[in-house]
């Protein structure tokens, strides 16, 4: 990915600003036709320029799994046809019609230039008054929800709207209509064009990112180092042959198909690398990549990713949530990019603590080492300290040391089979489940020894240690 094309296309968002400068010296007269113009071309240059930041992902994305950075010249044709339809639709939608005063952009300015109208703001009344569902319904459109905070710190107003009402196009990708209003929120009041008035907007879906958080996460990585230890340059470049070269990797199934697992902790270069690039308020989280193929499988646990103080994890694993959705319709293959499965008690079963020392060396050994180790020598070795600059057994190894709290949340890789495809179906469950079935369908799950962390998860005996009774 260019990093300039991100900027353009950040920037292009930005030029809102000069729409809206304009818009708000029409002052309270929010319903006029004179503003009409001039929410059409807020909202398409908000998608415009949001689309094209999307793009610029999807095609990272797709370039990583053998598959050109550009899509074929007809499903581009396709693809903006859709997006002319979606958004001619919905000015359709609002133009001139009852629910208009209901449009975001319209909304805004109503609620900067007339504090008393935000103060007062009853949700339910005012789209019950414009009888926006059976509106919104019977023009063609789909009501969604979503929530907005909006608050003005000029007149001390704020207010939470729980439920604002969107009236969304049937052609109109969900995911690129909701990051779309909240580009035209955000901007319109981060810009600072309100005469002064100080203006804080948010818009927020359960299923989607923050579009504040996308547009941070992305800027930040196409315009620092970051770039190449992105999860997309991760995919672009051949990962199969770096984990074949390392020997970094567990291997299973290995007369049915080619199943490999990583957890890239092992990678304590580049992770140290990734780290060093994630300064100031940035924070490192992780992330689980699993690609699924007929006879094909890859888990690569923990992927290191550095996130802005305006993204939470969950902002982040919504954004991949999408992207591999939008991989997994075009490509065949399945990709699953998900937050990383960290347990109350997480371990990996691989992973070397201190133990003792002997004659003057360090005795580091696994946590399945140290599982099959009588309990008397098991005790004996979680009791003890950090050693030659390995980390303690109850430290690496907490679920066997039962130096963790069990959470009934807490989930395991329950199966693992080929479907008739070819491609590995995995089921995961609970602590909870595992509590509640019978004492022999719970020694069956307790008792596997396989600790494959398969699509990142632990075996039951790992992630529930005191429902196994390992723990008392």
């Amino acid at each position: 990915m260019n990093s300039n094309m991100i900027m353009k296309a950040i920037l292009s968002i930005l030029s809102i600003l000069s729409i809206f400068s304009f818009a708000s010296a029409l002052g309270e007269n929010y319903a006029s036709e004179d503003i009409q113009d001039i929410v059409d071309a807020a909202r398409l240059k908000a998608k415009e320029s949001l689309s094209n930041l999307l793009d610029l992902n999807k095609s990272a994305l797709l370039g990583g799994v053998g598959r050109s950075s550009q899509l074929d010249h007809e499903q581009d044709n396709d693809y903006f046809e859709e997006e002319s339809e979606c958004e001619m639709l919905e000015v359709s939608y609002y133009n001139m019609t009852a629910i208009f005063t209901a449009h975001p952009v319209t909304f805004i300015m109503a609620s900067v230039n007339n504090p008393s109208f935000l103060s007062t703001f009853d949700s339910s009344e005012f789209f019950d008054s414009l009888n926006f569902d059976e509106e919104c319904t019977a023009l063609g459109g789909e009501v969604v929800d979503v929530s907005v905070d909006i608050a003005i710190a000029t007149y001390s107003v704020a207010i939470e709207i729980e439920t604002f009402k969107l009236c969304k196009p049937p052609p109109c990708d969900m995911f690129e209509y909701i990051l779309t209003k909240s580009v035209e929120f955000y901007f319109a009041a981060a810009a600072g064009f309100f005469n002064g008035i100080e203006v804080e907007i948010e818009v927020t879906h359960d299923l989607f990112p923050s579009a504040l958080c996308l547009i941070d996460y992305i800027t930040m990585y196409n315009s620092t180092d970051l770039v190449d230890w992105s999860i997309e340059a991760f995919l672009e470049n051949d990962f199969d042959a770096g984990m074949e070269g390392n020997g970094l990797y567990k291997e299973y199934y290995k007369n049915k198909a080619d199943v490999k697992v990583t957890n890239m902790e092992d990678y304590t270069e580049e992770v140290a690398t990734i780290e060093d690039l994630c300064d100031g308020d940035n924070t490192i989280g992780h992330l689980d990549i699993v690609i699924n193929m007929p006879l094909y499988h890859r888990t690569f646990r923990r992927y290191p990713y550095c996130q802005p103080p305006t993204c939470s994890s969950d902002d982040i694993g919504k954004w991949y949530a999408y992207m591999s959705s939008v991989i997994s319709e075009m490509e065949p293959v399945d990709i699953d990019i998900h937050p990383a499965t960290i347990n109350s008690c997480d371990e990996t079963a691989f992973n070397k603590a201190s133990m003792k020392k002997k004659n003057g060396n360090v005795l580091a050994k696994s946590c399945k080492w140290l599982k099959k180790r009588p309990d008397s020598m098991k005790e004996k070795f979680c009791m003890k300290n950090a050693l030659g600059g390995y980390k303690s057994a109850s430290e690496v190894c907490p679920s066997t040391c039962c130096a963790c709290k069990e959470e009934s949340s807490d989930v395991f890789l329950k199966k693992s089979e080929f479907s008739s495809d070819g491609t590995l179906s995995l089921i995961k469950k609970d602590c909870a489940w595992l509590q509640s079935v019978s004492e022999s369908v719970k020694t069956l799950h307790c008792e596997k020894s396989q600790t494959s962390y398969v699509g990142g998860y632990p075996p039951a005996y790992i992630a529930c240690p005191e429902t196994c009774g390992n723990c008392s």
